[in-house]
């Protein structure tokens, strides 16, 4: 077993293509992940103004088994991440080395953790169980061996969900307007002032997740870098603010399952306006279902009308939109709050439970 540090030109595109071989086979696999990898392996981001990124290549002999990257980032610099992890199945458990490499490169760290893939707000998580569904835009998607290959590590365990968008408009607005005594108005994203926004939208998540688990503070303009991206597929209604008196102080984020809008082989093409995919979206919409990403509310604010009040502008957008059902999370277990309060809203307001819809973890242990 030998690790190669992905350094060339050749090197990085065999990176690149060891999804295309592993899950070949494989229907519900979706690459549209893959754009923000090469993003994150090939480009000098803000990411990389404090972290440091080095692919590698997993070999036994001359044959050609998996990738993975060391991500160290100063502002989480206890952990030495190993991200982007593939790896053939039925082949050899190369943990053990990368631990190895892991302490030469890094001996000021603590800590390894696989399945973070640089930031919370790029992904995380390795697949536990729906191996027969294809994932919702955004969450992982991985094959079962790969749990299996951390032996002696502590399991993080996330959970989505899955509900029904039979929501009771009537009721929600009842609530909405007991509650607007206490001054709580909702603002859709400004995509003339888009950056501004989504400044705002880092300065909220900084103040709102300093107890999540893996968070570490984020600058604006990489946010901004993030999405970006895929300026072209969003719209207003994606991001709301909760207002008090003029100020911000939450956010709900939601994506339609853009993974509806691809073949299994291809990465999201949303970059440029006229892409094929940002044109089969404005014009003839396949997405039947869409992700709550993140609702998050300061803490001062919390439980006093603002979630509730994101929460009907959301409905009313997603069912004018024509969705028929929503994903939830990732949420890790032990936040038990937010998966109770999302329960709670889902069943309310549509009179039916949410299920869970699919498991992740990822793997840490001491170095």
């Amino acid at each position: 077993m030998k690790l190669l540090k992905a350094d060339t030109n050749d090197l990085r595109r065999q990176f690149f293509e060891i999804g295309g071989e592993i899950y070949r086979s494989n229907s519900y696999y979706r690459c549209t992940e893959e754009d923000l990898v090469r993003m994150l392996i090939n480009g000098s981001t803000l990411f990389h103004h404090h972290a440091e990124i080095q692919p590698f290549l997993i070999f036994k002999g001359e044959e050609f088994l998996g990738r993975f990257a060391f991500v160290h980032d100063q502002r989480l610099s206890e952990y030495v991440q190993v991200a982007f992890f593939e790896l053939k199945p039925g082949t050899w458990n190369p943990v053990s080395e990368i631990e190895i490499e892991a302490k030469s490169l890094f001996p000021t760290a603590e800590k390894i953790v696989f399945g973070l893939q640089g930031h919370l707000n790029y992904g995380a998580g390795f697949l536990l169980n729906r191996f027969d569904q294809i994932p919702v835009f955004g969450l992982p998607y991985s094959l079962p061996h790969y749990s299996k290959l951390f032996e002696g590590y502590t399991k993080r365990k996330m959970e989505s969900f899955r509900f029904s968008m039979d929501a009771d408009l009537a009721l929600f607005s009842r609530l909405s307007q007991r509650l607007a005594k206490n001054e709580i108005s909702v603002r859709k994203l400004n995509m003339n002032n888009l950056k501004e926004d989504i400044h705002l939208y880092t300065k909220l998540n900084n103040l709102c997740f300093t107890e999540h688990p893996y968070w570490s503070d984020r600058d604006g303009d990489e946010d901004f870098e993030l999405f970006e991206s895929f300026r072209h597929l969003l719209r207003p209604e994606n991001f709301l603010f909760a207002m008090h008196k003029g100020r911000e102080v939450g956010f709900l984020m939601w994506f339609p399952d853009f993974n509806q809008l691809i073949k299994k082989d291809r990465e999201l093409k949303c970059a440029h306006r006229l892409s094929l995919d940002v044109l089969r979206f404005r014009f003839a919409n396949p997405i039947k279902q869409f992700r709550l990403t993140e609702i998050a509310v300061l803490p001062e604010f919390r439980n006093k009308g603002a979630e509730l009040a994101m929460m009907h502008q959301m409905t009313k957008d997603v069912l004018a939109a024509g969705y028929k059902e929503g994903i939830g999370g990732f949420i890790f277990e032990e936040n038990r709050e937010s998966i109770n309060l999302a329960m709670r809203y889902a069943e309310r307001f549509t009179g039916k439970k949410a299920v869970n819809d699919a498991e992740f973890a990822v793997f840490e242990r001491s170095l």
